[in-house]
């Protein structure tokens, strides 16, 4: 895993309006990069480490399908690399999957969480090729990542402040030729912990321990889109910041959620496109 570096901050958010103290979160920006990982490497859309004695997992969903669709590789993190997610107990590696055809009439995939112990694994699974189905979106698919994981410092997305504060650190700051929402709150793409990067109005799910949940990974179609190239473009970046090939909705993200009092429920997804 290589280094890749974020720009600062080109402007002191905090300086200027005391009412940010404190809102500081410490995101993990994963940037995906193509590669050939192997199963024991923290991934996007790279082989998963899956045990022989358990079946891969097809789509289990209600929709008309010729087959069972099966499900793709998304993400598998292992703590060693991000320690800042947060592990069930007993647990080191977290892998997403998802069914890669439409659903719901809105675009998102059905996702599947694994947490696993390492150590306890034995004998391993070939990982299966992505399905051939006319009903698969390509988008859907990511291609074969390495991750170089960097910490950042961010504050929380402009859609989760109040307006008036909005609109005056708004203001303040494109009177400086930047833009709050673009370079100055959350970071953009895929990621684990911190703030999330909205799209359009925060929906934080809530468990049924009453819980409001805390933002554990998002999955985004880019590492950075329009106006935020010139704060979230990292050194060396390829244009466009689409190295794993997605691209869910009309470029949009898939955010999941866990409960910090019941982290062995499975998280809760949430899909916003603009």
């Amino acid at each position: 895993m290589g280094s890749i570096v974020t720009p600062s901050p080109p402007l002191d958010v905090e300086g200027a309006f005391p009412e940010f103290a404190g809102r500081w979160k410490t995101t993990v920006r994963l940037h995906p990069r193509r590669a050939d990982p192997g199963v024991r490497e923290s991934s996007l859309g790279g082989p998963l480490l899956w045990p022989v004695g358990e079946a891969w997992p097809v789509c289990e969903s209600e929709e008309d399908h010729d087959e069972p669709i099966v499900m793709v590789a998304v993400l598998q993190i292992f703590a060693r690399d991000v320690p800042e997610l947060v592990f069930p107990g007993g647990t080191d590696v977290f892998q997403l999957l998802w069914c890669p055809a439409l659903h719901d009439d809105d675009c998102r995939p059905l996702p599947l969480v694994r947490w696993r112990a390492e150590a306890s694994i034995g004998e391993l699974l070939d990982n299966p090729e992505p399905p051939d189905d006319e009903a698969v979106e390509e988008d859907h698919v990511p291609v074969a990542c390495s991750l170089s994981p960097e910490r950042v410092r961010e504050l929380p997305d402009a859609w989760e402040l109040d307006d008036d504060l909005r609109d005056r650190v708004e203001g303040w700051a494109q009177e400086r030729g930047w833009s709050y929402f673009a370079h100055l709150s959350a970071a953009d793409g895929t990621k684990a912990g911190g703030w999330p990067e909205w799209i359009q109005d925060p929906q934080y799910p809530v468990c049924d321990c009453g819980t409001t949940m805390s933002h554990l990974v998002t999955v985004a179609s880019r590492e950075w889109d329009g106006e935020s190239w010139r704060r979230w473009r990292p050194a060396g970046a390829v244009d466009g910041g689409m190295d794993a090939g997605l691209c869910l909705g009309d470029v949009g993200a898939n955010y999941f959620f866990t409960c910090p009092r019941c982290p062995q429920n499975p998280p809760t997804m949430i899909f916003q496109c603009s």
